[in-house]
């Protein structure tokens, strides 16, 4: 199996904020564990907005060295607009980071990894765990 961290998760990682994560990621085979674009962005926006210290930033950097990048393909396309499509109908829109990330992971068959399940959970097919508990 495969899996996508989402930016809190990459978050409490990079921080040493939970050792149930931690070690989670720790026992993964090598290659299993991707970050997507839009995490990579919004990490990159984190540092932006608050530059961190050289420790934490040091712990960042390594983790996206470690991690591929999953790559887009083309069914992202059809994954986000049918997700988005079925999600407002029902009145229950996830934020748009959000909506992307589960997406990206449709497109590839990956399971997503958060804190934020109340929200994920709400996209019809996505495999969702949370390594904070």
């Amino acid at each position: 199996m495969r899996y996508l961290l989402d930016t809190d998760v990459f978050s409490v990682i990079a921080r040493q904020n939970n050792d149930a994560a931690h070690k989670k990621l720790a026992q993964m085979e090598s290659g299993s564990v991707m970050l997507s674009l839009i995490t990579r962005a919004e990490v990159a926006f984190g540092l932006e907005k608050q530059p961190v210290g050289p420790a934490l930033l040091g712990r960042i950097l390594s983790m996206q060295r470690l991690l591929p990048t999953l790559p887009l393909n083309d069914s992202f396309i059809a994954h986000y607009a049918r997700t988005r499509d079925h999600l407002e109908k029902r009145g229950t829109p996830i934020g748009h980071n959000d909506l992307w990330l589960a997406a990206h992971a449709l497109s590839a068959d990956v399971t997503v990894v958060t804190g934020n399940t109340r929200e994920f959970k709400r996209v019809p097919g996505l495999r969702v765990e949370n390594w904070l508990v």
